[in-house]
């Protein structure tokens, strides 16, 4: 029993053994035999491909190299074309690519070469590109292949009868011109079977490839993102395709595509239906296009996002499908880490359908039912787009959020900070041009309604020095006016209250050519205009700025309690602000300062960007001189300062100046005439005033007092002009006039009474003629000295002013001279025209005397002698 069952064995080792040798004998044997059938038939089979090729190809196709391959697809044969380029199938030159790839295989049986009938069952095409165009008139550049050809037909020795193409690494790219449709797919891998020689069969279509972008009538729809297809189609006379199982993924979304395309007519007819349920809105979003996924950054989302969409109808160049879709958001909560929000019971529902002309023309987006919670408040409202070619919106929104979460959300980088109540209850009818942009006559032609109401609004601008806190404020939206029914608040130290009418507001604020228009009251408590105006501070010095803008008119009736610029310092300020093309005018105002008062009206010109043009006509009323000097910078002289003056000053002024934006004056364009008068005046240590120690003891000038000085001053080409005037003072009276330049040099007429020089207390041992020069009477009988001072304030020049005396003689003589005239007249009845009798000689005068008198000191003659 033992030796059977071992003999046994030992037969089935050599049958085993012989069966495999005969098995790798009958391999190597069909290899030999395969490349022998190979080598010998290569040549045929590369004649008949070329040949049936020939046969249908309309265009140019350059191919590097045509083999024959008998093992890569065993146990099919392979026809392998190396580095293939295919040209577009038109008429006109030059010619773009269609195709091109690095391998084609076409696929046929091992059998087919020894009955030398081939059959190509298979393609593969990879690595390459195919790019199709549908151009304006309707032709194409993909029609390579001829479906009839010439000739008697007959049977070829090399037919096509395909039931499985496959895509590897293949970039798809299609343009419609005509209907701005593109298509851009990246096909990783694709896989088309069937029996494509029949008229009915079933279609197995499956791969996976990168969508890189579909635009279906110039819309964008999707881009950027993973598709993985496995669809079953039935084909009925290769025109009717009926999807029986359509299954894709989009992205991460699963969805469901159900319907027909029917290709029989003239036109291709569409009844699809594509619908994805339960899909998670953190993957929706995460797969949007990055022009809409930007939105969203930072945001972590979930919640369940549906998605229900037809295309129905025919497609043509003309005729467009009806499409209808319908989309929505439940249970939603986005959350944003970094800036501390959490959006929670996010939903809304909402749909689309491109309208009865089937375009962008008639579409319609409506969403409706939007309602999200953040902390204690909500937002809801609804919004309605039509007509997405010049957009027409609808839009409801209602929302009690706080100032600081609204600024969190929208992340306006303006605003700094912002805290405090908003509630926003607004209704909005407008309409877009067709670049999608609000024009002038499309806010105009607007509607909005609704209100804004703020409490305990507080914020800071950014670059801005101002805080703003306490806004309470009610507006209500007519179109596009504001109703400010209330609008207070402070901006730093400085409180607001205002009431009126904002007018053209949205054009202003979304357009950069519309001007805003206000027609308001003004109350205040304090205006402090060293915040309002400040723009840079710095250790040494703080920088002011105004501008004016030439988008903003406005009209206020102002009251304010109290305002300060710099030392300025006014109350009661009341009267009507204006402005319009960048010309400021402040008309009828009145104001307590300095402890009297000022009315006035002016303006500003900032029409030019380098400079502002003032001006300002005023009048002053019992002002505190002193006061006047220290509000006012000592305007910007440094000649008398306020510790100099004192008194009250009563005015009338009128003066044109131009500033720079950062408000420093340009002292050469400065004109200024006034008519002043100060009474109860007082200069202390007033240095020219002191200089005339060399006539009067110093310490009599140290604090000299006058009643009244009335005058009319002029500043022009940085010189203060002083025509003649008197200064009756308790120290000394004074003839005065000259001018005064900005940088302090002085050029001053005077005219002493020598009577006042010659008081007691002032009184010296030296002759009068020798201290104080020529000495000329007034004619009333009082002699009177002429100086000129000249130089600077600090180094004033006293000399003999010759050229005053001499006028002052020349007129008295032309005067006395008149008056002998009319003595004779009257007493020996000569005419205007009578001369006098032959020697008869006048008495030389007393003013003659004096003149010859001073034409010999000047000639050295004599010197007239002084007792004590």
């Amino acid at each position: 029993m033992v030796i059977f069952i071992k003999e046994n064995k030992q037969k089935i080792l050599q049958f085993i053994r012989l069966t495999l040798l005969s098995g790798l004998i009958f391999l190597v044997a069909m290899v030999i035999l395969l490349a022998t059938l190979g080598w010998v038939y290569r040549d045929n089979i590369k004649q008949h491909f070329v040949n049936q090729i020939n046969k249908g190809l309309k265009t140019e196709v350059f191919i590097e190299d045509i083999s024959v391959n008998l093992f890569r697809n065993f146990p099919l044969a392979s026809i392998s074309l190396r580095n293939v380029t295919m040209l577009e199938a038109i008429d006109s030159s030059p010619k773009d690519t269609l195709l091109v790839a690095s391998r084609i295989f076409f696929q046929f049986s091992l059998m087919d070469i020894i009955r030398k009938d081939y059959t190509i069952k298979q393609a593969e095409v990879i690595d390459g590109y195919f790019h199709m165009k549908m151009f304006e008139d309707g032709s194409n550049n993909y029609t390579f292949w001829s479906t009839a050809l010439e000739g008697t037909p007959s049977k070829s020795d090399m037919e096509f009868q395909l039931n499985k193409m496959t895509f590897t690494r293949m970039e798809y790219r299609y343009w419609d011109m005509r209907g701005g449709h593109k298509l851009h797919f990246d096909i990783q891998r694709a896989t088309l079977g069937g029996n494509f020689a029949r008229d009915n069969y079933l279609l197995q279509s499956r791969g996976e490839m990168m969508v890189g972008e579909i635009i279906i009538d110039k819309a964008f729809i999707a881009g950027n993102t993973k598709m993985v297809f496995d669809i079953e189609t039935d084909v009925q006379n290769n025109n009717l395709f009926t999807f029986r199982n359509g299954n894709f993924t989009f992205g991460s979304h699963a969805f469901l595509a159900e319907g027909s395309v029917d290709l029989s007519g003239d036109h291709v007819y569409t009844d699809i239906n594509i619908s994805g349920r339960n899909i998670k809105l953190e993957n929706f979003i995460a797969d949007l296009p990055p022009q809409y996924a930007k939105y969203f950054e930072g945001y972590r989302s979930k919640g369940e996002f549906y998605f229900d969409a037809t295309i129905k109808g025919t497609f043509s160049n003309v005729v467009k499908p009806f499409v209808q879709a319908d989309f929505g958001i439940s249970n939603g909560e986005m959350h944003h880490r970094k800036a501390g929000l959490k959006f929670e019971k996010l939903s809304f529902d909402a749909s689309f359908d491109n309208g009865p002309r089937r375009n962008t023309s008639t579409s319609t987006l409506d969403i409706r039912n939007l309602h999200t919670v953040l902390n204690k408040g909500e937002i809801r409202g609804d919004a309605t787009i039509f007509n997405f070619d010049e957009p027409r919106l609808d839009v409801k929104i209602f929302s009690n959020i706080n100032a600081d979460e609204w600024q969190r959300f929208l992340q306006i980088e303006k605003i700094e900070k912002a805290s405090g109540d908003l509630l926003i209850d607004i209704e909005f009818k407008g309409k877009l041009d067709e670049n999608k942009k609000f024009t002038a006559y499309h806010f105009m032609a607007s509607q909005v309604r609704g209100v804004i109401t703020s409490r305990n609004l507080d914020f800071r601008l950014k670059d801005d020095n101002l805080d703003y806190n306490n806004i309470n404020a009610d507006f209500r939206f007519n179109n596009n006016d504001i109703v400010v029914n209330s609008f207070k608040g402070n901006a730093s130290s400085s409180d607001f209250n205002m009431k009126g009418y904002f007018r053209n507001v949205l054009p202003w604020l979304f357009l950069e050519d519309q001007r805003l228009f206000v027609d308001a009251s003004l109350q205040s408590g304090n205006l402090n205009f060293n915040e309002l105006l400040q723009h840079s501070v710095s250790e040494s010095d703080t920088t002011y700025r105004l501008t004016l803008s030439d988008k903003i008119d406005f009209r206020l009736d102002a009251g304010i309690q109290r305002l300060a610029f710099r030392k300025f310092e006014a109350e009661k300020v009341k009267g009507i602000l204006s402005m319009r093309d960048q010309v400021f005018h402040a008309g009828n105002i009145s104001l307590a300062t300095m402890q009297g008062t000022i009315n006035a009206s002016g303006y500003i010109n900032g029409k030019n960007d380098q400079y502002l043009v003032m001006g300002c006509e005023a009048t002053i009323n019992n002002v505190d001189v002193y006061q006047l000097f220290y509000q006012m910078g000592n305007f910007g002289q440094q000649s008398i300062g306020y510790e100099n003056i004192r008194g009250r000053i009563t005015a009338n002024t009128r003066f044109v100046s131009r500033w720079s934006p950062e408000l420093e004056i340009d002292w050469n364009a400065l004109e200024t005439t006034a008519d002043i008068k100060v009474e109860n005046g007082e200069l202390l240590n007033y240095k020219p005033m002191l200089a005339l120690s060399r006539f009067i003891r110093v310490g009599d000038l140290n604090q000299v007092k006058f009643s009244t000085i009335e005058n009319q001053i002029r500043i022009k080409d940085q010189k203060i002009i002083i025509p003649d005037m008197e200064i009756n003072s308790n120290a000394i009276n004074i003839r005065l006039s000259g001018e005064h330049s900005f940088n302090n040099e002085i050029n001053y007429r005077l005219q002493i009474l020598l009577s006042d020089l010659l008081a007691r207390r002032n009184r010296e041992s030296r002759n009068p003629q020798e201290q104080y020069g020529d000495i000329i009477d007034d004619g009333l009988g009082r002699t009177t000295l002429f100086l000129l001072v000249t130089g600077t304030i600090d180094e004033p020049v006293f000399r003999y002013d010759r050229h005053s005396v001499r006028e002052k003689l020349r007129e008295d003589l032309k005067k006395e001279g008149q008056n002998l005239r009319e003595v004779f007249r009257t007493e020996f009845g000569l005419g205007s025209r009578d001369t006098l009798p032959d020697g008869t000689l006048a008495e030389p005068t007393q003013r003659q005397k004096q003149q010859k008198e001073i034409e010999e000191r000047e000639k050295g003659r004599f010197i007239i002698e002084w007792d004590d």
